[in-house]
Formats: C-alpha cells, structure tokens, sequence
C-alpha cells in the first residue's frame, strides 16, 4: 500500500512541477504586456493633475499604447489571454500547494 501511495505522491509532485513550469514561463511572457499596461496607465492617472495636457499627441500615443492600438490589433487580445494564463496557472498553484 506504501508503494501506491509513494506513486501517487510522484505522480502529484511532477503534476506541480508541470504547473509551476507553466506558470513561470507564462509570467515571464506576460510580464512585458503588463508592464506596459502599468506604466501607461500610470501615466494616464495623472492627466487630471495636470501633468501634461488632457489632449494632445503625448497623452494620444500613452493612450494608444496602453490599449495596444498603436502596436497591432490583436496585441492587446494576446495581452489578455496571458495575463488570464497567467492567473489561472497561479490559482492552480496555489491550490496544489495549500493541499499538502
């Protein structure tokens, strides 16, 4: 019975591992459309203090970037579907973890 659940055990182990995997490789992918999403967004939080002009080609080319429109259309659709990966795979991380 020890070896069935020493099997079972491997088996849940490499299942981990293989999530992990994924989820890092995801992160690591992911990370660079979420950091342009930050810091555009960032900046566009400041249009209201005054930073720069509420209209105008600065605050038309953050905006075109931070919606990906100035990159190509389905950019942004690839950026969604990897921040989404990304979250799932840490959910289910998560969840292997917090079952030990």
């Amino acid at each position: 019975m020890a070896i069935n659940t020493n099997g079972a055990n491997a088996a849940t182990a490499s299942s981990q591992r293989a999530w992990r995997k994924w989820h890092g490789w995801i992160g690591l992918i992911s990370a660079v459309p979420t950091l342009i999403t930050a810091v555009c967004g960032g900046l566009l939080l400041f249009r209201k203090v005054g930073l720069y002009e509420r209209r105008g080609p600065f605050r038309d080319a953050i905006q075109k970037l931070h919606s990906f429109e100035i990159l190509l259309p389905y950019v942004g659709a690839i950026a969604v579907l990897l921040m989404v990966a990304a979250t799932v795979t840490g959910v289910v991380v998560f969840v292997h973890t917090r079952r030990r």
